[in-house]
């Protein structure tokens, strides 16, 4: 919970600052929004760390294999990383580029869930 509320706190000091000065110095107000993602970012990281080691615990207690779980983090990752990226596009006037980063980021979600498929396809035709 602290960690969403200093998270957002950051993020609304540096959006009215982004408003004050973007007329006069817009790049700054970019690296201003950029700084506040990065903020953001960071309080995510450690606010899912436990969750990902509890995940890691869970897995080894129901004996099950990493390539089951580990592409749903990398997705969570990748889907994180996509929606900042695509946000800072669209703040700084990039829309074409915002979709790039969207397209880009489901493109790489899908290659990192392919093992995860084949597992699950493999598992599938060893029952049959």
């Amino acid at each position: 919970m602290e960690y969403v509320i200093k998270a957002s706190a950051a993020a609304v000091v540096a959006a009215v600052l982004s408003l004050v000065i973007k007329k006069s110095n817009p790049e700054l107000s970019l690296l201003l929004g950029i700084l506040a993602a990065i903020m953001a970012v960071y309080y995510g990281y450690r606010a899912i760390g436990p969750v990902v080691d509890m995940v890691g615990e869970l897995s080894h207690h129901a004996a099950l294999s990493a390539s089951f779980y580990t592409p749903v983090l990398k997705c969570l990752g990748i889907g994180i990383v996509t929606q900042i990226g695509a946000g800072v596009c669209k703040d700084a006037g990039q829309a074409a580029a915002a979709t790039g980063v969207e397209l880009c980021g489901t493109a790489a979600a899908v290659l990192c869930t392919l093992p995860l498929i084949r597992s699950v396809l493999t598992m599938i035709g060893e029952l049959a």
